[in-house]
């Protein structure tokens, strides 16, 4: 099982472009060669996806199961749909994360999964651009891994990147805090808080991030929703259950395996970034943000 994300239909700048149709990216060249893969190597029996904020283990969880015989497993495959069909996207406009999808995204889906009988994505866009795409291209036949990890912790990792949102890069892989069709509205957040800070912008991405999985459990309830932990991630017997809910019958025996560290760690970025806050600091922050939260919610109850 092949387990590098690579292929032979290059999307070239379609994800840094906004997509559209060109001679090499339209309904009928994608059409034809979905139909082509599927009738050499067949389809996929489920797809499964996570829905996540990121910084939440996803490389490690697509690591983890990359052994299970049968299965195809990736971490942010080629087309990840960052870039301007996420920055559109969080903005309310769906053309580019449309177009990238259906003509380039779907096709590549299929090859990676050939001969597989399970294909799995850790891609925490899947939740904020393209679940609607997934719905269109494999209906029912999906399983979601809901990752979750204590948002305090992903809002420090991401910060300390220094990709928060409202940034360059936040924008191409996270939502824009300021956008009118977000669930949560920041500036309507910033009435309650003191001042403003850029860890503040990445729990209130991970509140909104909440929002939405909530929303695409009550859209899709056919969908295998399954909830896991970061801390999950390193339980053996956790990851046989997850294996044997998504494909009964399966060997999960490979999962036996030791584990080792975690991936994706990023900690180059974050020195480069040298955005540390001391633990002090960091719980000042949080702490005022959790209240900012709750005295927001209590607005819009009442």
């Amino acid at each position: 099982m092949a387990t590098r994300a690579s292929g032979p239909w290059s999307t070239g700048k379609l994800e840094t472009t906004g997509g559209g149709w060109t001679v090499k990216r339209n309904p009928i060249v994608a059409g034809t060669a979905k139909r082509l893969i599927e009738l050499v190597w067949g389809r996929p029996k489920r797809v499964v996806f996570v829905a996540t904020t990121g910084r939440s283990g996803t490389a490690t969880l697509a690591a983890r199961l990359r052994p299970v015989e049968g299965w195809a497993a990736f971490h942010e495959p080629h087309p990840t749909m960052s870039g301007i069909p996420s920055a559109c996207a969080s903005r309310g406009d769906m053309r580019a994360a449309a177009a990238c999808y259906r003509y380039a995204k779907s096709v590549y889906i299929r090859w990676y999964a050939r001969s597989a009988r399970i294909y799995v994505e850790t891609n925490h866009l899947f939740a904020t651009v393209f679940a609607d795409y997934v719905f269109e291209d494999f209906g029912d036949a999906v399983s979601v891994i809901v990752l979750s990890r204590e948002r305090a912790d992903v809002a420090r990792s991401i910060f300390e990147l220094g990709h928060f949102p409202g940034t360059p890069f936040g924008d191409a892989w996270y939502l824009d805090p300021f956008a009118a069709e977000n669930v949560v509205h920041y500036p309507e957040l910033l009435q309650f808080l003191p001042f403003e800070h850029p860890l503040f912008r990445c729990l209130w991405y991970c509140v909104e991030v909440g929002e939405r999985v909530d929303l695409l459990r009550e859209r899709f309830p056919r969908w295998d929703w399954i909830d896991l932990s970061t801390s999950d991630l390193n339980r053996a017997e956790r990851l046989r259950a997850l294996v044997a809910r998504i494909d009964p019958g399966s060997l999960p025996a490979q999962l036996d395996a030791d584990f080792g560290s975690a991936l994706n760690q990023k900690s180059t970025f974050k020195e480069r970034a040298n955005l540390r806050l001391s633990d002090a600091e960091f719980r000042r922050l949080v702490e005022a943000f959790d209240d900012a939260e709750a005295r927001w919610r209590a607005t819009r109850a009442s």
